[in-house]
């Protein structure tokens, strides 16, 4: 009799004193999706909202340029004012340092610059970029000198109204030095400037998949969250280039899983903003890289010019290697401080590069024999006080 019930009401299952029908499972089933599919509703919409939030910062900081600008040291920003005693030679100093470039001096125009300006007579004529504007600032304007002695502005004006103006505020000055020239670097460096033995060198040690990945790379997560739950607590972040750029320039530097949560909606959000070369170049650009004397060196354009004297575009596989390993931990792989720790991190980014394919066993042999040459530590000069003034 129990077997005729069985095949009646199309039992899968049954146990004493009870038995588990399909339409027992198909029941259960649907109470599982009635809860489930509110609660994955509920969940996507957080997380969306969450990711809007996010990519709204984002938004505004590429808006106002602001990621635009090269990594280092500013000063607040500078007053010019009518009856202000200042040479043409000095205001000129300033602009430099403010991101101008001067028309007609032989570079070319640079898309991070603050603007241009040229002299005409015995005014100076500036044009400002957007992002750069701030405080106020026009497009255009013309600061006029005292024809005689040259050492006093008698006017200001807004190119554009013709309206007469008592005083602007210039882009803050940029107070770090470029170690090997002792100038004031603003202008970053194009990607096709990065000789492929230094993209490599990045790519393998730093993120390895940052062609790939959308600004996340979820193997690496994993990888970095196995490790912290083996050793109790946060050792790894598993970060990509990407979010690398967003901790150092939208969050504090905390080690915590909501700051790397934040990060990680950010860095989404930015990939799908920016290209890939365009996020490298920002991060290559702006990645503090250590001390040379008194002199903080920021981006490898920098580092190239400050640890051996030479372009990007100059350097060797071993010295793109060395600057490539700073980028984790600048005053550990010290070339000055540490030069032991600094050739054996050399060797671990040389050793990457063969894993990934970058360069052959042999070329990671010779260029790990080359010895490490950096140049001296830059004195502090005149140009670094003047900076302060």
């Amino acid at each position: 009799m129990v077997e005729n019930l069985r095949r009646a009401s199309g039992s899968i299952h049954s146990y004493p004193g009870h038995i588990f029908t399909r339409a027992h499972l198909r029941h259960s089933l649907s109470v599982i999706a009635a809860i489930l599919i509110p609660l994955t509703a509920i969940g996507a919409f957080k997380l969306h909202k969450t990711y809007a939030h996010y990519a709204a910062i984002v938004d505004t900081q590429i808006d106002q340029r602001l990621l635009q600008r090269h990594g280092g040291v500013y000063a607040a920003p500078r007053r010019m004012s009518v009856e202000q005693r200042v040479s043409r030679d000095e205001l000129r100093e300033r602009l430099l340092r403010a991101g101008y470039q001067q028309e007609g001096s032989g570079t070319s125009d640079d898309q991070f610059s603050s603007g241009v300006f040229f002299f005409e007579g015995d005014e100076v004529k500036l044009r400002t970029k957007e992002f750069a504007r701030a405080g106020g600032l026009p497009e255009t304007v013309n600061i006029k000198f005292d024809g005689r002695r040259d050492e006093r502005i008698v006017k200001i004006e807004d190119a554009a109204t013709g309206q007469d103006l008592r005083s602007v505020a210039l882009p803050p000055e940029f107070l770090t030095e470029d170690g090997a020239t002792g100038m004031h670097p603003r202008s970053q460096a194009r990607f096709d400037e990065f000789p492929p033995s230094l993209v490599n060198a990045l790519i393998a040690i730093e993120d390895r998949n940052f062609f790939l990945h959308s600004g996340v790379d979820v193997k690496a997560v994993f990888r970095a969250m196995w490790e912290n739950w083996r050793h109790g607590k946060i050792r790894e972040g598993g970060s990509t280039i990407t979010q690398q750029l967003i901790k150092a320039n939208f969050l504090t530097p905390e080690r915590t899983y909501q700051r790397k949560f934040a990060e990680a909606m950010m860095a989404m959000a930015l990939e799908r903003r920016m290209s890939k070369e365009k996020i490298f170049v920002l991060y290559a650009t702006r990645v503090y890289l250590g001390q040379s004397g008194f002199t903080a060196v920021y981006g490898f354009k920098q580092a190239a010019r400050v640890f051996f004297g030479k372009e990007l575009h100059e350097l060797s596989l071993a010295e793109s290697a060395l600057i490539a390993g700073l980028a984790q931990a600048p005053n550990r792989y010290s070339p000055y401080l540490r030069p032991d720790a600094a050739v054996a991190r050399r060797n671990t980014v040389l050793d990457a590069m063969v894993e990934t394919g970058g360069i052959s066993a042999d070329e990671a042999e010779a260029a790990k024999s080359e010895p490490l040459a950096p140049r001296p530590p830059r004195e502090r000069g005149r140009n670094s006080r003047s900076a302060f003034r």
